[in-house]
């Protein structure tokens, strides 16, 4: 297991910063590491998330910037869902007052922030170690994961046991969905096959779990759980909704563009043939832009040259949901330059067809909408 203070120190003397300063600060990044509530996201995965950027270091860029983002990546812990940010910020202000180099604290910021839905884009070399190293704690061996799995739970005992199954297995349901878990070529071959194995296994459980909260195999006692288990950041829960938050919520363009960015398929709504048609694709941003494939000779392609084309995408956790609609012109790529441009967004069709056709949507309105659910009005509160 790695030696934290040790680790810290000869980390920091890498990149030039010594005393007694940086030895205070990284045990009092330890400290908080070390809180009661962390059953999970403790100073166990602390140290195994390191262990994994050291064996995943030839594939970064930097590999002491994706060290120092493992430090700091759930450094404020609270269950809430600015914790990335909080942690971001913290990182931000300590290692500027460490002296060390703006353009190394930003990127360690940016590596943060990128752990809220793990998703480095096609270049991101740091962020696909990072991304990587945390999700690594799916692929421990089937004891192991369930131990953790309790130990989620542990962390969100406030939850009542069918909001958390129900929110839990909409979480595995996105992760097993995604092409793929992990970013580097190291960690498909090491961890993907046992990470979906694991996740299809919890995802039986849940199921098999009874509307009153009784398991239909036991689960390990949360009670005999070892505290400091490490967990994927995209498996926290949404928080219970805030009874004074409004039920909906008018999104800037900045955060429709965001959610955007992190959702993966969405709705493509064109008229055909004087018909209204809805096409499911798998999509990018690209520039605030959209990107989605197709092939020649298809409805979808022909419904690519309409005029005015909409496209929706939509999530939603067990607390909250959004919707963000983007009216705009679709065209179908035919230049090498542009061509060149949209292959490197990094795009594959989910099914396995030939689609050699790159559609980009050019906006030219966005909205979007968060909701917040919640229990209907009594009857006699709502007028009329």
């Amino acid at each position: 297991m790695v030696d934290l203070e040790q680790a810290w120190r000869e980390l920091l003397a890498r990149l030039g910063a010594t005393g007694d300063v940086v030895l205070a600060t990284g045990r009092e990044l330890v400290a908080a590491w070390s809180g009661p509530s962390r059953r999970y996201h403790s100073v166990q995965h602390l140290q195994e998330v390191l262990a994994r950027v050291d064996e995943l270091a030839e594939d970064a860029e930097d590999p002491d910037a994706v060290r120092l983002a493992a430090w700091y990546h759930d450094a404020v812990y609270n269950g809430a869902p600015d914790d990335e940010e909080q942690s971001a910020v913290k990182a931000e202000t300590e290692l500027a007052a460490l002296g060390l180099p703006p353009a190394l604290v930003a990127e360690v910021a940016r590596l943060i922030r990128m752990t809220v839905r793990h998703d480095p884009g096609p270049e991101d070399r740091n962020g696909a170690v990072l991304s990587d190293a945390d999700l690594s704690s799916l692929a421990v061996d089937p004891e192991r994961y369930r131990a953790n799995s309790a130990a989620i739970r542990a962390e969100y005992l406030h939850i009542p046991d069918l909001v958390f199954r129900t929110g839990r297995a909409v979480v595995i349901e996105t992760l097993l969905a995604a092409r793929s878990l992990f970013f580097t070529v190291t960690g498909r071959r090491r961890w993907e096959e046992t990470a979906r194995e694991n996740l299809a296994a919890e995802l039986a459980r849940l199921r098999a779990e009874g509307a009153d909260g009784t398991a239909a195999e036991p689960v390990p006692a949360i009670e005999a759980v070892v505290p400091w288990r490490g967990a994927p950041t995209q498996a926290k829960m949404a928080p219970v909704t805030n009874p004074d938050e409004q039920p909906i919520t008018v999104l800037s363009d900045d955060e429709s563009w965001d959610l955007l960015a992190g959702a993966a398929l969405g709705r493509f709504v064109a008229v055909v043939a004087g018909q209204p048609e809805i096409f499911p694709v798998n999509f990018v941003v690209q520039n605030r832009t959209l990107l989605f494939r197709t092939a020649e000779g298809t409805k979808l392609f022909g419904a690519s040259t309409s005029p005015q084309v909409v496209f929706e995408a939509d999530d939603h956790g067990v607390a909250t949901g959004w919707s963000v609609i983007v009216r705009g012109k679709a065209e179908v790529l035919y230049g090498s330059e542009e061509i060149e441009e949209a292959d490197r967004a990094g795009l594959y069709p989910w099914l396995a067809t030939v689609k050699l056709r790159y559609v980009r949507i050019r906006p030219t309105t966005v909205s979007g909408r968060r909701f917040a659910f919640g229990p209907e009005p009594d009857a006699g509160s709502v007028p009329g």
